[in-house]
């Protein structure tokens, strides 16, 4: 069934978090499955940057999102990388950095987009000053992929590690289950079982919309043999207002499959992540949602983060 069209002004008022608590789940699912409303959210939040920074928003809208971007560590690091790139571009040679489309169908964008200026940067011509400037250009560029890169081989490197605990620990239960000739050595291999058995699958979930290089969302693979428990790290950062808070896990359909409540005496030290444990089949494959609220006193609690993912369960032969 197709979804409704979502407007302009709704994705300005989500990005600003102007939208009720339950109208703001029902977008984030939408942005969630839809790629066209992801793309659609993705530019307005560029141009919100851009005004922002340039001073053209809204004295309302302004302070709205000058109150929220310093709560969020992923829009920030966007306002300082649109900032940077602003400034290089007032130091370039006025007249050929502004790139301005009135194609229908296309919104009209005053400052040329990133890759615009990169491929504008690349096209000059002038002596010595404007190679200078796109090598600093280029540097930037150079030092993100670098960060990318980095940071998509640690998550490779800690998946490895996940699959290889995976298998050692159906390993030993299959070497715990064959007859031994010596008593001695199958009493030794029998604590080890019931350590991996023990010791949870973990992953760590970053808040918001996550998806893949892929364009998809974030996938966990749960072997469906020698796990037992699944923990669930979240990056979460407290909000210090709030005295009490809920996790919510729930499936995508709306199904719930978890919840703990918990204060804020509870939450974890510096260097620590708000987890929950779940058994791992309370986890069959499909896509689900993690929701945080908090809540002051005795007042409703309100949604203060939501983690996305979607689990895979690996067979022997897959």
């Amino acid at each position: 069934m197709p979804l409704e069209a979502v407007d302009d002004g709704q994705i300005v008022r989500y990005l600003l978090d102007e939208l009720p608590p339950d109208e703001r789940r029902l977008f984030e699912q939408r942005y969630f499955l839809d790629d066209r409303l992801f793309e659609s959210v993705c530019s307005i939040e560029e141009q919100l940057i851009r005004d922002f920074l340039r001073g053209e928003l809204p004295a309302e809208q302004g302070r709205r999102f000058e109150a929220r971007y310093p709560q969020s560590p992923q829009l920030s690091e966007r306002v300082e990388s649109a900032r940077l790139l602003m400034q290089l571009a007032a130091a370039a040679p006025p007249g050929r950095m502004s790139v301005a489309s009135n194609a229908p169908g296309r919104r009209s964008v005053s400052v040329s987009s990133f890759l615009e200026r990169l491929r504008e940067f690349f096209r000059l011509r002038y002596a010595v000053a404007g190679f200078a400037v796109a090598g600093l250009v280029a540097a930037a560029v150079l030092l993100a992929v670098w960060f990318g890169l980095e940071n998509r081989r640690l998550r490779t490197e800690l998946s490895r590690s996940e699959s290889q605990r995976s298998g050692l620990a159906a390993r030993l239960q299959t070497e715990a289950a064959t007859p031994k000739s010596n008593p001695a050595q199958a009493g030794a291999v029998l604590p080890h079982v019931e350590s991996m058995r023990a010791a949870p699958l973990a992953f760590l979930l970053s808040p918001g919309v996550t998806r893949g290089s892929g364009g998809g969302r974030q996938r966990l693979v749960i072997p469906a043999k020698g796990v037992n428990r699944v923990r669930l790290n979240l990056d979460f950062t407290p909000f210090e207002q709030y005295t009490t808070y809920r996790e919510i896990v729930s499936s995508a359909d709306g199904g719930k499959v978890a919840s703990r409540d918990f204060t804020s005496k509870d939450l974890p030290g510096p260097g620590r992540k708000l987890g929950i444990d779940l058994p791992a089949a309370s986890l069959p494959e499909g896509d689900y949602i993690i929701v945080v609220k908090g809540r002051l006193g005795t007042a409703r609690y309100e949604d203060l983060e939501s983690y996305y993912f979607h689990v895979v369960r690996q067979s022997e032969g897959r």
